[in-house]
């Protein structure tokens, strides 16, 4: 084995620098971890930035949105949480996004008005507190096609993705949806043996190939949409289906008068 020298044996006319690399290890004790406190957007900010957003002039992309940024949110990777970015998206009536695609993914409420999204060329209607998710890298498309403005909440975790400097954004995807590739071709495309028995007896010792480990199977992330029915009914009819009666008419909850808004979903997720 060759001795590492303890002199420095550089190049003298390579540029020299005085900084470390190394920097000293400390764990950082609980009590010092910094959590982010609660923060409240309330509906009145909510509802003047709908407005500021709908006034301007619509952008080259379509995209009229505002990022919620918590105060606590430094530059490199801004959100609402750590981690996670908020987005509050207006599109007015006749209105259409630019195709785009990223490699993070979206988690979109519909809170107010409804129309179509198109992901890798699959068109979606959707109404008001719909909520859908678009996987990672997909193309896709926002449409208005009705005579009301329409409102999306966008959670993403583009925020962890720019905080490690890997989110990327393709402002011009190509038209045509990407073929998804069968699991023969991937097998095709690795022709060593993906898992190798180390143990001859009945052991399950079992080592993972280089060409696997780098270039895992791929995971389908389809997109899904949730429809969401509005039924109104009172509390007074919900709690007296379910709680048992008792003498006098009484039931064992405490039954409001006002009437309230119940959102079922009596249909799955469609994809």
């Amino acid at each position: 084995m060759t001795d590492i020298p303890l002199t420095d044996t550089a190049d003298e006319s390579a540029p020299q620098t005085t900084a470390s690399p190394f920097t000293a290890v400390e764990e950082t004790p609980p009590d010092k971890l910094d959590l982010w406190p609660s923060y409240v957007i309330p509906k009145e900010a909510i509802d003047a930035e709908i407005a500021r957003l709908a006034g301007l002039p619509r952008p080259s992309d379509g995209r009229r949105r505002s990022l919620i940024r918590h105060p606590s949110a430094t530059e490199s990777g801004p959100g609402l949480a750590a981690g996670i970015r908020v987005t509050l998206e207006v599109l007015l009536p006749g209105e259409r996004t630019a195709p785009i695609r990223h490699n993070s993914t979206q988690v979109v409420f519909a809170i107010h008005g409804s129309g179509e999204v198109v992901i890798d060329g699959r068109t979606r209607h959707f109404d008001q507190y719909d909520v859908w998710i678009t996987p990672s890298m997909c193309t896709y498309v926002h449409v208005n096609n009705t005579d009301a403005i329409q409102v999306r909440l966008v959670y993403s975790n583009a925020a962890l993705l720019e905080k490690l400097n890997v989110h990327y954004v393709d402002p011009y995807p190509p038209e045509e949806p990407p073929v998804p590739a069968t699991k023969d071709v991937e097998t095709d495309a690795t022709p060593f043996d993906q898992l190798f028995k180390l143990a001859s007896d009945d052991e399950e010792i079992w080592l993972m190939s280089y060409e696997r480990l780098v270039n895992p199977p791929q995971q389908e992330s389809p997109p899904l949409l949730w429809p969401v029915a509005p039924t109104t009914i009172s509390w007074q009819s919900f709690w007296a289906a379910r709680s048992p009666p008792l003498p006098g008419g009484a039931t064992t909850r405490k039954r409001a008068t006002r009437q309230s808004t119940l959102c079922c979903s009596d249909r799955p997720a469609c994809s």
